[in-house]
């Protein structure tokens, strides 16, 4: 946390338990180096203030952490007190979020996952992208049965890749877990696993299929709901019979009109036999990656919503004939 409110019953007072936690709070920040604020808020001193409450707010100069503020959230009193607290940490961390250097984004290794459905090329790309034969292929689909973790470098930034098992759509796992193969729930979980923990994921899809397929769907649905950044690998890129850059706006177009809540994630079209597309879909990884970690500043968030608004207003309180609200939708 950046900031931390520490809440006292104004009308119980200090208690032991009080104490306890405030030595929790320093020892913690001492382990961790951390800059937070610690505000001190003695609830429950609504109306006039009672010498018992005089004196809880004298005593909790004891804990250390500066003049509390009464308060009663019952009532709403000190709110802006309050307010005007976090407005003051609030600023201070804007400040050192601007002052944060490139280099130091730079230094954290960029979590990268592969995914994508059974023998599309995921373990062939993982090992065209590393020139080297780490994950093992092969036309037969499945081999890879767990997520391969490799540690490396590209052009002098740490990457932390995970290649995966092949996801199946959802009845053909039912499927198979049915049949016994249980094998397939526990490389489906490490899939969605190196998911959730990625920072930007890399969705490999078949070019020599045309279409894309509702387990690509699915998977790239997934990734959105998680809130990770999507390359799209469009590969076998030397088998589609098109030139490369039809081939990637073919994939764009689908994703488009297919899943149009994803925007316009970037499509790459690669050859994992040969190399192809590798260096420029490395590049985009580390883009999407630097912009996934970009914050917005909240000055700019809220004119941008200030036109969303203005461009769909929210709909107005439905009244029924006598002027009472029946509702709001």
């Amino acid at each position: 946390a950046n900031m931390v409110l520490f809440v006292i019953d104004g009308k119980q007072g200090l208690t032991e338990a009080d104490f306890h936690y405030a030595k929790w709070i320093r020892k913690t920040r001492t382990s961790s180096n951390s800059n937070d604020e610690i505000v001190i808020l003695v609830n429950k001193t609504e109306g006039q203030l009672t010498q018992s409450m005089e004196e809880t707010l004298e005593e909790c100069d004891r804990l250390g952490f500066g003049e509390a503020i009464p308060i009663s959230a019952a009532h709403g009193d000190g709110v802006a007190d309050i307010v005007t607290a976090i407005s003051k940490t609030y600023s201070n961390f804007e400040d050192k979020q601007k002052n944060y250097s490139k280099n130091q984004i730079e230094e954290r290794a960029v979590q990268l996952a592969i995914v994508g459905r059974p023998n599309v090329g995921k373990s062939s790309l993982l090992n065209a992208i590393l020139d080297q034969d780490r994950a093992m292929t092969g036309p037969m689909p499945g081999l890879t049965r767990d997520a391969v973790e490799v540690k490396w470098a590209w052009k002098d930034r740490p990457v932390c890749l995970v290649d995966t098992a092949g996801i199946r759509r959802p009845n053909s796992r039912n499927a198979a877990i049915k049949s016994g193969e249980e094998l397939e729930t526990m490389a489906v979980n490490a899939a969605l696993k190196a998911i959730d923990l990625a920072q930007v994921v890399v969705l490999v899809v078949d070019g020599t299929e045309g279409l894309l397929r509702r387990g690509e769907l699915s998977i790239a649905s997934i990734v959105q709901r998680e809130g990770r950044a999507l390359v799209i690998a469009a590969n076998k890129a030397d088998l589609t019979g098109i030139c490369a850059d039809e081939y990637r706006e073919g994939v764009a177009e689908q994703v488009s009109k297919l899943i149009p809540d994803l925007g316009e994630p970037p499509v790459v079209p690669t050859c994992s036999l040969n190399g192809y597309g590798v260096d420029e879909l490395m590049d985009t990884v580390l883009n999407a990656h630097d912009r996934w970690r970009n914050r917005v500043p909240t000055a700019l968030l809220n004119q941008w919503l200030k036109r969303v608004e203005r461009i769909h207003p929210p709909p107005r309180e439905v009244t029924g004939g006598n002027g009472r609200g029946k509702g709001s939708f």
